[in-house]
């Protein structure tokens, strides 16, 4: 009888400054092939099209290479990222981000590879969380953002006021998003009362 389970594979990312390399398993995860190099054009573009590489090719892992010399020792793009995402997973911590705004206004300005980085290898919930809460709802929450809603809060685009005019209303749209509802539990019913006893004995 056949399963009805998706199959979900392994994407491995080899990145660098200029391009990123992919790999995809098998459905089974045993074997791997190479399947695309793509240029990078700027964070938000490189993530969006991962975004839709995973999409479309089920891949439910994702593997984020860690370069290394022949001596053993870490190269330079993995030192680099290494130190960038030690800074960020400290930074991340603060309790300063807890409002969406403030956490955009922090991870929009991370390259994308700097975050896949962190959220593969840090083993602190929060970090990961942050990260993940960025990249699945506050930032397709921006993109969903039209133009025209633009234009309607602050005007046409242009002018040396505009790009502080435009953080505002995305920091303002964020922070509105409403909160997940806590369904309230009725309260217990009351307990039965208890009828008064009659007497059975006659006057």
């Amino acid at each position: 009888m056949a399963s009805d389970t998706k199959a979900l594979r392994i994407l491995a990312i080899d990145y660098g400054r200029k391009r990123i390399g992919l790999a995809l398993s098998d459905e089974l995860g045993i074997t791997a092939r190479p399947l695309a190099t793509i240029l990078r054009v700027n964070r938000r573009e490189d993530l969006r099209r991962l975004r839709e590489i995973c999409r479309n090719h089920s891949v439910a892992l994702i593997i984020v290479g860690h370069p290394l010399r022949m001596s053993g020792e870490a190269g330079e793009m993995a030192a680099e990222a290494a130190g960038f995402a030690k800074k960020l997973e400290k930074e991340l911590t603060s309790a300063k981000l807890q409002r969406p705004s403030a956490l955009y206004a922090v991870l929009s300005k991370v390259p994308g590879e700097s975050l896949v980085f962190l959220l593969m290898r840090s083993n602190q919930r929060l970090v990961t969380d942050r990260i993940k809460n960025y990249l699945q709802k506050y930032l397709p929450a921006v993109k969903e953002i039209s133009e025209e809603e633009i234009e309607q809060g602050i005007g046409k685009r242009g002018g040396p006021k505009y790009e502080k005019l435009l953080e505002k209303f995305i920091a303002a749209r964020l922070d509105a998003r409403p909160k997940k509802i806590v369904p309230v539990e009725p309260p217990p019913p009351p307990p039965p009362v208890q009828g008064r006893r009659t007497s059975s004995f006659g006057r």
